[in-house]
């Protein structure tokens, strides 16, 4: 699959310690593209490193890696575990 537009990620993160579990939604205008699925990860102070799981078998698992400031997190999403990843994209996350 090729991503051909922005996108909004969401996550829906619960910590316990230095673990992080939860849930990810990537929203395109092209609802074709849309994923989703579960996410783990740890936060070592204010860094956040974590795998995005596809509940899409055939599709690729993410990577994220950022660092939160007050409400917003920023960083980079990766997709080069498989052939048809999209590479690294600068990322920023809201709080909401």
């Amino acid at each position: 699959m090729t991503f051909t537009s922005a996108a909004t990620l969401q996550l829906v993160l619960t910590q316990s310690g230095s673990q992080v579990t939860g849930t990810w939604t990537l929203t395109f205008a092209n609802a074709a593209q849309n994923d989703g699925g579960t996410v783990s990860g740890t936060i070592n102070g204010s860094s956040l490193s974590a795998n995005l799981q596809p509940t899409v078998s055939t599709a690729c698992a993410d990577t994220v890696s950022a660092t939160l400031s007050g409400t917003q997190m920023t960083g980079t999403i990766a997709s080069n575990v498989c052939s048809n990843g999209f590479g690294t994209t600068p990322l920023t996350l809201n709080k909401q």
